[in-house]
């Protein structure tokens, strides 16, 4: 497996210079296609929100308005895009070029966030979007993205890293969404330095079998270390990302919403902890 076509779903708010970062450097490692995509809210959507039926010029005035704020959100991120790519010195093509290569491809359609990514992402290898700020809601499709698309997503930090998968952390829980994790990251766990398999002590360790895992992953050429660690006071996902800093990682691979999506939400759960306050690239799969 590799990474030949990357979604990048693009708000054009202020952390999507940092998922294009680092959907590029995945790009450039495996040499392959960005796409990226705008989606511009439908107007008539508004109206799903009104309690009451509006008048004929009440529709005007609203379908004006939302229509002139998409135009605007589009135009900032098409320039944001265009901006990017030159710097970047990549080459922006509508299809795909005969001979290969890394390039990028901008599109733009209108409708439900959700539905289009999750359209768009099952046909794609990776899909990367951007982490929401921690006061900032999570965007709409980040979720189905995760949930809806059977596809890994990289989750970009508000400040890209200088390095990406040099220095590889896996969270591992012995859970099936873990498992797919895994197999999803081989392409950056056969290219990493150094891979560390991290276990939370009280709460993966009894059925975690972290040393299995590295047996598996030596299979492939990946000599992989094996640490338990204590999150004491701290929940599980802080303790998690607190390890992952002191060992210098640039990629946390991990499963996604282990329990259901509801008690994760509840209990506060490593996923939900991981998505608002990772600073490092995180590649998750459910």
């Amino acid at each position: 497996m590799t990474f030949k076509t990357i979604l990048v779903p693009l708000e054009g708010s202020e952390s999507s210079a940092s998922v294009l970062e680092t959907a590029l450097a995945v790009a450039r490692t495996f040499e392959g296609h960005l796409e990226v995509l705008h989606i511009k809210a439908d107007p008539r959507e508004v109206f799903a929100f009104l309690s009451e039926p509006a008048t004929a010029g009440t529709v005007e005035l609203v379908m004006e308005a939302a229509e002139k704020n998409a135009n605007a959100l589009a135009a900032k991120a098409r320039a944001l895009f265009d901006e990017f790519c030159r710097k970047s010195g990549v080459t922006v093509a509508a299809a795909k070029p005969a001979a290969g290569g890394m390039f990028a491809s901008w599109i733009e359609e209108v409708g439900l966030a959700g539905e289009l990514v999750a359209e768009r992402g099952r046909v794609a290898d990776l899909i990367a979007v951007a982490r929401p700020a921690e006061k900032d809601p999570a965007p709409v499709f980040l979720e189905t993205a995760l949930m809806e698309t059977g596809r890994p997503i990289l989750i970009a930090p508000p400040k890209a890293s200088k390095a990406l998968a040099t220095n590889v952390a896996i969270a591992w829980n012995d859970s099936a969404q873990a498992a797919r994790a895994v197999t999803v990251a081989m392409p950056f766990l056969t290219r990493a330095e150094k891979v560390t398999v991290l276990t939370v002590k009280g709460r993966d360790e009894a059925d975690a079998s972290p040393r299995d895992l590295a047996a598996h992953l030596a299979w492939h050429g990946v000599k992989a270390s094996t640490k338990s660690i204590a999150a004491g006071a701290k929940h599980a996902g802080e303790a998690l990302l607190a390890e992952c800093q002191d060992l210098g990682a640039d990629l946390l691979v991990m499963g996604g919403f282990g329990h259901s999506r509801v008690r994760e939400i509840i209990l506060g759960g490593v996923t939900q902890h991981v998505l608002s306050a990772a600073r490092i690239p995180v590649l998750m799969m459910h």
